[in-house]
């Protein structure tokens, strides 16, 4: 479920070209907290950029 909800972030970061991380919280319903363990695989393997908005 987590490497779903990894590729999904990854796809919407993408469609949207960038996203907030109270946003992604409320699109995926999970915690600010797991979104920032999932921002940082995703920035890990260069899929994002972290910074104010993931990009």
């Amino acid at each position: 479920m987590k490497t779903k909800r990894i590729h999904a972030i990854e796809s919407y970061i993408n469609e949207n070209q960038a996203a907030s991380i109270d946003e992604l919280s409320d699109y995926f319903n999970v915690s600010i907290n797991t979104i920032r363990r999932d921002i940082t695989v995703l920035a890990d393997m260069n899929k994002v950029k972290k910074g104010f908005t993931v990009v």
